[in-house]
Order: structure tokens, then sequence, then C-alpha cells
């Protein structure tokens, strides 16, 4: 009797498992056109100290390897550095 109990439990167990991978395969995918995203950078020199005189035009952004358009830059006033 202890056998088929034992074997039972591992049963139930192995169902509980598999029902919890296909509800984890079955989470909704969200999709969402984006036409914005705000890349907040620190850049710092080897020696570790920030490095705030960069422009717009010494940035690149991929997505996916397609080159991005940075619409908007800013960088903090020197005195936030």
């Amino acid at each position: 009797m202890r056998r088929l109990q034992h074997s039972t439990e591992l049963s139930l167990f192995a169902l509980s498992l598999a029902a919890v991978g296909v509800a984890h395969a079955q989470d909704p995918i969200m999709r969402v056109d984006v036409r914005l995203v705000r890349v907040v950078v620190t850049v710092k020199d080897p020696s570790g100290a920030l490095v705030g005189s960069l422009e717009k035009p010494d940035f690149k952004v991929f997505d996916n390897g397609v080159p991005q358009e940075i619409s908007f830059f800013e960088r903090p006033s020197s005195s936030a550095i």
C-alpha cells in the first residue's frame, strides 16, 4: 500500500509540474507600438571620471541591429557633473 501511495504522490507531483509548465507557456504576449523610448546614459572615462562633454552626434542607438533616430538629446548642466 505504501508503494502505491508513493507512486500516486509522484504522479500528482509530476502533473502539478506539467500544469505549471503549461500555464507558464501560455503567458500572454503583449506587443505595443512605442514611438519614443527614454534612454539614460552615464559615460565615464577609463579613470572613472564622468564625461559630460558628449553631444548627440557622439551617440548611436540600435534596436535589434537597426539604427534608430535620436529624437531628443539632453545632458545635465556642467554644474551637475
